[in-house]
């Protein structure tokens, strides 16, 4: 009976281990997604920023505080629309879903580039060239709140998807 005993505690005590070494993987996972940079544009032959998509823009970044003290870096493209005098006078603020970047919503950009007249795609944490972990969704609303004060006066319409559909309905 004492061999039954240990041997249950035993499995239990390994299945316990197997569960946190699992959660511990998944969590790491989610705060580190594969990141979609140059690379993984050129290798699918994808465009690699918005002017090989004839479109004219400005690249820069946004220094934001990072938790637990120490700076994160966001990656940004301000893009010009091209619709002129008839574009509306907008910007609008694209935000990826989780594990993808600009890359991903330069390919979905159209017709946006034709309707307003400024566009703004910018890297969650995490996520393609911007610098630390990703919060997966988790206050991230705070950096598009500092995104849009850097940017100025809108008006702004958010364009998210997936995680990023709800960092903008959060922000909105």
């Amino acid at each position: 009976m004492a061999d039954a005993a240990g041997l249950l505690i035993l499995l239990a005590v390994a299945a316990a281990s197997l569960v946190a070494l699992l959660t511990i993987a998944l969590v790491r996972g989610m705060r580190h997604p594969h990141r979609r940079t140059v690379a993984y544009a050129v290798a699918r032959n994808l465009p690699c920023d918005p002017e090989e998509r004839g479109l004219m823009y400005e690249a820069w970044t946004l220094r934001r505080s990072g938790r637990g003290g120490g700076d994160v870096t966001l990656a940004v493209w301000e893009v010009q629309g091209r619709g002129g005098a008839d574009a509306a006078p907008l910007t609008a603020v694209f935000l990826h879903g989780w594990g993808q970047s600009c890359l991903d919503t330069l390919r979905t950009i159209e017709p946006w580039p034709d309707l307003v007249a400024r566009m703004v795609l910018y890297d969650l944490r995490g996520h393609g060239e911007s610098g630390g972990p990703s919060r997966v969704g988790i206050g991230e609303e705070d950096d598009l709140a500092a995104l849009l004060d850097e940017l100025g006066p809108g008006p702004f319409v958010l364009v998210g998807r997936s995680l990023g559909g709800g960092i903008a309905w959060r922000q909105a």
